[in-house]
């Protein structure tokens, strides 16, 4: 199964992310996102980055840092968003269903999906992160599933040490994966066409 991303125009962008065109422009100019080549169209990957983009900087986090941030966290969404049946195609479910059967499970149709959709994006990690934790220091950390939240982080961290030394933000990467994959306006992944293969 070889899948494709589908590509959104600047105005579906902004409809998605809530960040406006110029703003994108501008991030773009301050060299806060890469410069498009030709005329810009954003794949989920990209529109991931522009969403946590917006969302840190209008909770106070400088564009700067918000760069910094951005792409890692936008990574770790997209290793959500793979895993949300809406993110592909009625033409990918068909081909992953023929694929593996006609009695096959829909999880698993949805993990023949997913696996697809990691090839694509060069990902080899199959785990997908829950939580990211960018803590007072600027450093980010991610918590997988399977590892025990409670433990790992919530009542588990040393608050004398630096990064644990003000404020922290927690993404539910779930969630974020979530609200962008419900305001696409289509299927982020659909097949490649014959043609292209």
């Amino acid at each position: 199964m070889q899948l494709r991303l589908e590509k959104f125009t600047p105005g579906e962008a902004a409809s998605i992310t809530a960040v406006k065109q110029e703003t994108v422009h501008n991030w773009r100019r301050l060299g806060h996102l890469p410069k498009p080549i030709g005329h810009a169209r954003y794949n989920l990957a990209q529109v991931l980055v522009m969403f946590v983009m917006g969302t840190l900087v209008s909770r106070g986090t400088a564009a700067e840092a918000a760069t910094k941030i951005a792409s890692e966290a936008a990574r770790a969404t997209y290793q959500s968003a793979i895993w949300n049946d809406r993110a592909y195609s009625p033409a990918a479910h068909a081909q992953a269903k023929a694929d593996l059967g006609a009695d096959a499970h829909r999880i698993d149709v949805l993990e023949h999906m997913a696996k697809a959709a990691l090839r694509l994006a060069g990902i080899e990690d199959e785990r997908h992160p829950n939580w990211l934790i960018i803590w007072a220091d600027g450093s980010l950390e991610l918590l997988y599933e399977g590892e025990n939240a409670d433990e790992e982080f919530f009542s588990n961290v040393d608050h004398s040490q630096p990064f644990a030394q003000g404020p922290i933000v927690v993404f539910c990467l779930g969630a974020i994966a979530r609200m962008v994959i419900d305001l696409l306006p289509r299927p982020a992944f659909d097949l490649v066409e014959e043609a292209q293969q």
